[in-house]
C-alpha cells in the first residue's frame, strides 16, 4: 500500500516520497543496552516510481545527543542491494538485516522489456 513518507536530510529539504517502507533496522536490536557512543537506524523505502531510498539516522552520544539524517537514492533494487552488500564492520550486520527484511538479500531484479 502506497503512502507519503517523509525522509529527513541534514542541510537539505525533507524528501516526501510516495511509496512504501520495505524494512527498517536499528543497532539497538542487537545490543543489551542503549550505547553511550553512536548507533544507527536504517530504513529502506520503495517509491511508487520504482526507485529505492535508504534513510540513515545516526545517533551520537546518549541522552538525546546529536542526531544526523541522510538519504540515498537508488534507481533500482539491484543498485540498492549492491551498495548495501558492500558494507563492512558493524554496518554490515545492519545492511544484511535490512536487505533480508526487505526481501532483497537474494532476489534478482526482474528484467523489464
Amino acid at each position: 500500500m502506497s503512502s507519503i513518507i517523509r525522509v529527513k536530510r541534514d542541510g537539505r529539504s525533507d524528501l516526501l516520497i510516495e511509496g512504501e517502507q520495505l524494512a527498517n533496522v536499528t543497532d539497538l536490536e542487537f545490543l543489551n543496552s542503549v550505547p553511550s557512543g553512536e548507533w544507527w537506524e536504517l530504513s529502506l523505502i520503495r517509491s511508487k516510481t520504482g526507485q529505492y531510498v535508504l534513510s540513515s539516522v545516526q545517533h551520537i552520544g546518549s541522552g538525546g545527543g546529536t542526531v544526523r539524517h541522510a538519504a540515498f537514492l537508488f534507481p533500482s533494487m539491484q543498485s540498492a542491494r549492491q551498495l548495501l552488500s558492500y558494507n563492512t564492520g558493524r554496518q554490515a550486520r545492519l545492511a544484511k538485516t535490512l536487505l533480508e527484511r526487505a526481501g532483497l538479500h537474494s532476489r534478482r531484479e526482474k528484467m523489464t522489456g
